[in-house]
């Protein structure tokens, strides 16, 4: 279906035959290109998961289990605990993306390696039939090699291959590819097996991204090229394919705009001036063009935008660049209707290609550029623009001895930028690293970042780099900045920074937490610190607070717990219903918070309702061993006498973290504590006020604690290992 020689010569641009070539043989173009792909991304199998990996599939629980597979199809992609509210991100649909995570996790028993070897395979399968439609696309053997060089190595690549949950373009790709090859087959024969095959591939292709809508356009490019070639019956059957698509495609953006719309009502609502749209759109096709010509520094955030006044400022350069790159396409449509109506057909398609992912259609902007989205378009493109030069290329190749030397130069560099970004995702703690490095005020990175220290138990670094992050520097780059979830999160991180002896800053704290929860306007929160706990001011703060609800209430229930306020612990729980899709770590906060309140039933049902993410799966499974011998312990302890009674409650209080409570049951009974006991109230007073534990004890004993301060550290609960969402 490739094409031999014969065929490159009757399809050739320039109206000449091309020069025999040894790429000419059947299956050597396609193997050079498909090693070139696993050379490239076999090394990613040793990454792990990053950043969006960890909601869709480390920490969601539909991902797990195959009895989730039919769930897959009734909903969206962002369907997960960590997406709250269904407004709260754009819908996608992507039911075969979602059961790849659910077959890969079962197959691969979690482990990420699965994972990235799916990604690897289908993206090598993807350059395979890649080359094909090169082949026929441009007409000769070398601009195809280009073309499925572009697609198979590029360094834009790596989000969608080297990144779990960036292979929906990958998944996408293969699909769409596929379903072109088996449709030109079956228009050049007779029977309907190819088409039902091609139908079959190209509802794949479209549910794993919505880009795939884009078949008919890819018909009729290859309709034209079958005229061309005089294929008889084969150019009408392949315009008829494209209509009979177009119409599916019609009632398919219906049936979503009925029941699963595209975009969240905020976006349509904050939709910009036409003027400001229409920069936008230049700016990310300026960007894009950026991202092909010069791929490094590899980064998720490439030249974040900066808000001065009100507005965006959008680089001027990058826009006159876009401009010029949608003029040259739109150009290459008109230039060759005379000369080669194959091209004109297919630069159509390339434009047609690249408006999706210019923000044609306003979407939020929650960010200019992602090179996952450069997957297909850039191929469009490429082709197009190798039809145009295929008659350049091939004398370069005819003319020169190092052709295949600059080539395969240039092919090995790319590979060399993957293999260095490659390490970046081997965990969270690199990849935001990375991205500091390329941009010390990125504030997402800062947020993430400080997430990552925070689970290590370096608070107060993690403390450290959120301040960076609503700082004026990165409060500038407001695609990114996200305020509000900043502020939310250093609401959290201040109560595991604050000692259970600041009685009256977590107060405070609880205070303003609860009236998030509860959308009540702040009252007088205390500063604690070198922490200002204003809330931020932008258009969208309580659609942000009210996505973040089921991580605050049981953030709240946790310092209330601490207080031994244990009513609004509870309050808070009731806040957080059991059908409700809440984030494992969320879920074991409030068993915490209601044990240590001595409702051990509630609180073993949290825990069954959290499930065993592996993100909590050792905290809770030693929480749920600590319930039953807590409850025992406390049953025990009613019969005894004072001090005994508060010496066994207290005991209690320490195996749940709840330090200031047991400080305060043993207050009362100082005076009577036996050694055992003097040392408990000291442990007590060194995690919930430090000062009045050197004042209370004696200096060996004190001494001895400090000592001990590491593995006291270690058998404590709180603060919940990850408590960040």
């Amino acid at each position: 279906m490739s094409g031999g020689p014969e065929a490159a010569a009757k399809d050739s641009p320039v109206g000449a035959p091309a020069a025999s070539s040894w790429l000419d043989h059947p299956g050597r173009l396609e193997a050079i290109v498909v090693a070139a792909a696993l050379v490239t991304f076999l090394p990613s199998l040793a990454a792990g998961y990053v950043f969006d990996d960890l909601p869709l599939i480390v920490d969601n629980p539909y991902a797990h289990d195959w009895s989730f597979l039919g769930r897959c199809f009734r909903t969206d992609l962002w369907d997960t605990p960590a997406r709250l509210t269904p407004t709260a991100s754009v819908r996608f649909y992507r039911p075969v993306v979602t059961a790849s995570y659910v077959a890969t996790w079962v197959a691969g028993g979690g482990a990420a390696w699965a994972f990235h070897l799916g990604n690897v395979v289908v993206h090598a399968a993807a350059a395979w039939l890649a080359v094909r439609v090169a082949r026929r696309w441009t007409g000769a053997a070398w601009p195809a090699l280009l073309v499925a060089l572009v697609f198979a190595v590029h360094p834009s690549r790596t989000e969608n291959v080297v990144w779990i949950s960036g292979r929906t373009d990958v998944w996408m790709g293969a699909f769409l590819l596929g379903a072109l090859e088996l449709a030109v087959a079956a228009a050049a024969a007779r029977g309907a097996a190819r088409w039902l095959a091609a139908g079959g591939l190209w509802v794949l292709a479209v549910l794993s991204k919505e880009y795939a809508v884009c078949l008919p356009l890819l018909l009729l490019v290859e309709a034209a090229l079958a005229d061309v070639r005089g294929d008889g019956a084969a150019p009408r059957r392949l315009r008829t394919a494209a209509v009979a698509t177009g119409a599916v495609v019609v009632a398919y953006f219906a049936a979503r705009a009925a029941w699963m719309p595209l975009r969240p009502p905020e976006a349509s609502e904050a939709a910009p001036p036409l003027s400001l749209h229409a920069a936008w759109v230049l700016l990310t096709a300026g960007y894009y063009a950026e991202r092909l010509l010069l791929p490094w520094p590899q980064t998720f955030h490439y030249r974040p935008i900066a808000y001065e006044g009100g507005g965006p400022v959008l680089p001027a350069a990058s826009v006159a660049l876009g401009a010029l790159v949608l003029v040259a396409l739109a150009a290459g449509v008109a230039a060759g209707w005379r000369r080669d109506r194959v091209r004109t057909w297919m630069f159509a398609a390339a434009l047609a290609a690249v408006l999706p992912i210019v923000h044609v259609v306003y979407a939020g902007f929650d960010s200019p550029t992602a090179d996952r989205f450069l997957y297909f378009p850039s191929f469009v493109v490429a082709c197009a623009i190798a039809r145009a030069l295929a008659g350049p290329i091939e004398r370069w190749r005819r003319g020169s001895r190092l052709a295949g030397l600059v080539v395969g130069s240039v092919a090995l560099a790319c590979a060399g930028v993957v293999w260095v970004r490659t390490l970046d995702y081997q965990d969270e703690e690199a990849m935001w690293s990375r991205e500091l490095e390329v941009n010390p005020a990125n504030p997402r990175a800062l947020a993430r970042l400080a997430q990552e220290r925070e689970a290590r138990g370096e608070v107060h670094e993690a403390f450290s780099l959120m301040n960076r992050a609503m700082a004026p520097e990165a409060r500038r780059l407001d695609l990114l900045a996200q305020p509000t979830r900043v502020y939310l999160a250093q609401l959290e991180l201040q109560g595991r920074r604050l000692a259970d002896g600041d009685a009256l800053a977590l107060a405070a704290l609880l205070e303003e937490q609860v009236a998030l929860v509860e959308r009540r306007p702040p009252g007088a929160l205390r500063r604690s610190a070198d922490l200002d706990l204003e809330r931020p001011s932008e258009p969208h703060f309580w659609a942000y607070v009210e996505n973040a609800r089921y991580h605050l209430a049981p953030a709240a229930a946790l310092v209330a717990s601490r207080l031994g306020r244990d009513d609004e612990a509870r309050r808070m729980a009731a806040a957080v219903p059991d059908a409700a899709l809440v984030d494992p770590r969320a879920r074991f906060n409030l068993a915490l918070a209601l044990a240590r309140g001595g409702a051990w039933g509630p609180a073993s049902r949290q825990l069954e309702l959290g499930g065993a993410a592996p993100s909590v799966a050792a905290a809770a499974a030693e929480l749920r061993g600590r319930l039953g011998g807590a409850e025992r312990a406390v049953a025990l302890a009613a019969g005894e006498p004072e001090p005994a009674r508060s010496v066994a409650l207290a005991r209690v209080d320490l195996e749940l973290g709840a330090y200031l409570r047991a400080a305060r049951r043993l207050r009362p009974h100082a005076a009577r504590l036996d050694p055992a006991g003097r040392l408990l109230f000291g442990e007590a007073l060194l995690f919930a006020r430090r000062a009045e534990a050197r004042a209370a004890l004696a200096p060996e004993d004190y001494a001895r604690l400090e000592a001990g301060l590491s593995e006291l550290g270690r058998r404590a609960l709180e603060p919940d290992p990850g408590a960040e969402w």
